[in-house]
């Protein structure tokens, strides 16, 4: 109890790609939710050590035998943001789906029971940062609403979201930014619409310098 004691570990999920950023909420239910990503970050590395002959035959094979778990159609298709449950302590887990965006430490519930997951959406041609919800445990999620980027920012290069819910319920975001480093004048503010439900747009603000960057708003409906 209280992390005096600890099982043997376990490995969950292994896929034929690089895993990275695990994250894991336990909902009210006990439902055990951890979430992942893919990626292919490794093979540039691996095609200039090929090319100019710094590596090691020993460490090539490894490489070689690693990269070559899959073809380059397998390869495509697990490249993705990923989640698995457990409804048993972790005992047994689902299968991996897609959770839509992905961020280093998951989802977060909400004080109205909500699930809600902020992060980037990978491996597409938008790379949308904004939150999804589920309503039904984290069995399915569904994309809720963009947040909007700053006047010169690119969007694209926001990363790694974690939202808070505050005691008056608004959610404070916090973002990685890899875009310029500069000071913005004023803070900026914009009306936002977060979702299905009654209720106001909440009020968007960013304040201060970046990197990095963070988010105050109302969720509509929560």
């Amino acid at each position: 109890m209280g992390g005096e004691h600890w099982c043997w570990p376990r490995v969950i999920l292994d896929s034929g790609l690089d895993d990275r950023d695990a994250g894991v909420l336990e909902t009210r239910s006990g439902t055990l939710l951890v979430t992942t990503f893919s990626s292919l970050a490794y093979e540039p590395i691996f095609r200039r050590a090929l090319a100019s002959g710094d590596w090691d035959s020993k460490r090539i094979r490894r490489w070689t035998a690693a990269h070559n778990r899959l073809d380059s159609e397998a390869r495509e298709r697990e490249l993705g943001q990923w989640m698995i449950r457990s409804e048993d302590g972790g005992k047994s887990w689902s299968r991996q789906y897609d959770s839509i965006v992905n961020s280093p430490h998951g989802p977060i519930q909400l004080m109205s029971g909500r699930l809600v997951y902020a992060g980037k959406e990978l491996w597409t041609d938008r790379q949308r940062v904004g939150l999804c919800e589920s309503l039904d445990d984290g069995k399915s999620w569904r994309w809720l609403s963009e947040i909007p980027a700053r006047d010169g920012d690119d969007p694209r290069n926001y990363h790694e979201l974690h939202a808070v819910e505050m005691p008056d319920r608004r959610l404070v975001v916090h973002i990685r930014n890899h875009n310029p480093m500069r000071t913005p004048k004023k803070p900026f503010s914009a009306n936002h619409p977060m979702g299905a439900g009654p209720g106001p747009s909440p009020e968007v603000l960013v304040y201060g310098a970046c990197p990095p960057i963070c988010w105050v708003f109302q969720m509509a409906g929560s």
